[in-house]
């Protein structure tokens, strides 16, 4: 086989003759010696059976070993690139485990910080308190994350323009003496709430259930209960019903309304205005002050 031949023509164009692909076992076993003796004495030997000189057989079976030194350290290189990739995917896997742990504990501790602040109803001295002035914000926080709020005592709190869009859960809450002014409970679920002697004031109550409703001595001016459920819902005399929008509520018990202040500026409904022997009122949809009260976006 003549050397120059081989050298004359590219890897692409020589073909893998008997002679060439004999040649390459031979520098492929001559490679693989690690002795180093007994890989000069092979090189020798197989050398005499080349058809060239001993100096371009050796010439080129360095070209092969430079050839497959390089081919060795890509592929290491390629497999090193591959396992720090894959430790660094396992570092992201593990760093945004841990976010999320660390967000599920920071949200668990938020929201026993905000129950705690909804829970203190009392000074050292066990009067109520009536003034805090995050519990506001608390229960609405907790409301956004879908706590049930039934039971929560706020007597004599001072909640102005609270806001619970999306059916609040408040069922046998007490907000005895609370101040409500302009606050957003539609559709809420305030069956057997206490609201003796609370401000509820332009209150926007659209569609609550407030079932078994304790109203004594309390002031619903301008108060939107339209669509309300309200049966056996509890007036007083001195229950304050002025410009309160009824229509659409039911379980109205025409004779605990006669007994509330004011009832006769109330809103009503064309049978129950009949009933209570007053004039129908066709007003629009949200003239009373309470009924435009709107919901808020999300804060949090």
């Amino acid at each position: 086989m003549n050397s120059k031949n081989v050298e004359n023509k590219s890897h692409e164009d020589v073909p893998l003759t008997g002679d060439l692909h004999q040649l390459l076992v031979d520098f492929s076993e001559i490679y693989n010696t690690r002795n180093l003796v007994e890989q000069e004495y092979k090189l020798v030997r197989k050398a005499k059976q080349f058809d060239g000189s001993l100096d371009e057989y050796r010439r080129m079976f360095e070209l092969y070993s430079e050839i497959q030194r390089q081919t060795h350290w890509t592929y290491y290189f390629k497999k090193i690139v591959q396992i720090i990739q894959a430790f660094g995917f396992i570092a992201i896997v593990a760093t945004a485990v841990k976010f999320g742990w660390d967000a599920a504990d920071r949200h668990r501790k938020h929201l026993f910080e905000n129950w705690d602040v909804v829970a203190m109803n009392t000074d050292s001295a066990g009067k109520p308190i009536t003034v805090n002035r995050g519990r506001k914000e608390a229960l609405e926080y907790l409301h956004d994350r879908g706590e049930d709020l039934s039971r929560v005592q706020a007597e004599q709190a001072v909640l102005n323009q609270i806001n619970l869009p999306g059916g609040a859960r408040l069922q046998q809450s007490v907000f005895k003496g609370a101040t409500l002014f302009k606050a957003y409970l539609s559709e809420a679920n305030l069956w057997n709430v206490d609201f003796q002697q609370a401000n509820l004031d332009s209150a926007n109550l659209r569609g609550a259930n407030i079932e078994y409703g304790k109203f004594q001595n309390a002031d619903l001016q301008k108060a939107c209960l339209r669509s309300a459920k309200l049966n056996y819902a509890i007036f007083n005399e001195k229950t304050n019903l002025d410009k309160v929008d009824f229509r659409g509520a039911t379980g109205l018990d025409i004779s605990a309304i006669k007994k509330a202040k004011n009832y006769t500026t109330a809103i009503y409904d064309e049978k129950l205005s009949s009933q209570l022997g007053l004039p129908v009122q066709n007003l629009a949809d949200n003239a009373v002050e309470g009924c435009r009260v709107a919901p808020r976006s999300k804060n949090w």
